[in-house]
């Protein structure tokens, strides 16, 4: 199927309260020039499927870098746990959409905000924020300024043994952690998260 640069602007672009600085920048003004009209079952299955392997791959290369870099074999089993935390993680959203494949309404909706008292608001930026520093931009943000102080300042206590392994023993309990609060919520409420929804 053939679309139009316009058309295919139009489908990329996100309104504020429902992307991030990914979703509104980027991809209307630059992915949609090399994706013009590019449409099809199969590109959107190679999509998805190289998403699912490439992250948790980051994740486990940062753990064996650290390995490298310390020579402790426990990073190899930090950085695994941390791997199958993400993976876990991607499974609880792709298994819903699974169990409700054929129904009405399945399509990944996006709603405005709901009103919310001031209490609930900043319960809401609560959860958000602690959705996202538990993510994998925030896994790579991390390692990124652990590397530049590994490079810079050596690490101060025993333990961990560099600033690098200190994030990835940090992430190792709270992707699968993330994973199973992931699977609590969509199980309860029977929706995915959103974070227009939290805010």
């Amino acid at each position: 199927m053939d679309l139009t640069l316009e058309e295919v602007k139009r489908a990329a672009k996100r309104e504020d309260f429902r992307a991030g600085v990914q979703m509104r920048l980027l991809m209307p003004r630059l992915s949609v020039r090399v994706t013009r009209g590019e449409t099809s079952v199969r590109g959107a299955y190679f999509d998805l499927i190289t998403d699912r392997v490439t992250f948790p791959l980051l994740v486990f290369s940062a753990g064996l870098g650290v390995y490298r870099q310390t020579g402790a074999p426990a990073h190899l089993i930090a950085a695994f746990v941390a791997t199958f935390g993400l993976f876990l993680d991607k499974e609880a959203v792709d298994c819903w959409y699974r169990a409700n494949a054929g129904a009405p309404e399945i399509e990944d909706r996006y709603v405005a905000a709901p009103s919310r008292s001031a209490w609930g608001r900043w319960r809401g930026r609560l959860a958000l924020l602690a959705v996202m520093v538990r993510g994998l931009t925030a896994f790579l943000t991390y390692t990124a300024v652990a590397a530049v102080l590994d490079a810079a300042i050596s690490f101060p206590l025993a333990g961990p043994g560099s600033w690098r392994a200190l994030v990835l023993w940090a992430f190792a309990p709270l992707m699968p952690i993330g994973a199973v609060g992931r699977f609590l919520y969509v199980f309860r409420r029977g929706a995915i998260p959103r974070r227009q929804q939290l805010l």
